[in-house]
């Protein structure tokens, strides 16, 4: 189990945010500004066979929920939820990685460089929005 700030390869001054830092089932999981808040820290929990689940650090009444998307789709949100979502981390480059969905089909995506909505979309091997680093790095990666 590792507590890291998951941050935009696209641009650093950014990280994961749970919105409000408020831990309520389908509350929007966006990517903000750098704020040194436990709304930004991500608890990584490697499991058996490799995948992940990636969980808020935040520990009130009802924190340390996870994050994915109401249906694996294309375009589809991500919120917090307090159901479990397996994601395999794969290593694109020096220090980036990607967040994939276990059948590798759809990538944690940042909508646009305008837009802080982080949805599922499908993997585009180049796109930057698809990159994310680890601070502090991920352990064995």
């Amino acid at each position: 189990m590792t507590s890291l700030r998951i941050i935009s390869a696209s641009d650093t001054s950014k990280s994961l945010d749970l919105n409000g830092n408020i831990p309520e089932e389908g509350q929007k999981i966006q990517i903000w500004p750098q704020n040194s808040t436990t709304a930004q820290v991500w608890v990584v929990n490697q499991h058996e066979g490799g995948s992940y689940s990636i969980q808020s650090g935040n520990e009130g009444d009802s924190g340390c929920g996870f994050f994915y998307a109401t249906k694996q789709d294309q375009g589809e949100p991500v919120v917090y939820t307090r159901l479990a979502w397996l994601w395999n981390i794969k290593h694109v480059s020096d220090d980036e990685y990607r967040l994939q969905t276990e059948d590798g089909q759809y990538a944690l995506t940042v909508t646009s460089d305008e837009d802080d909505t982080v949805m599922i979309d499908n993997v585009q091997e180049n796109l930057d929005r698809q990159r994310w680093k680890f601070d502090p790095p991920l352990p064995g990666n």
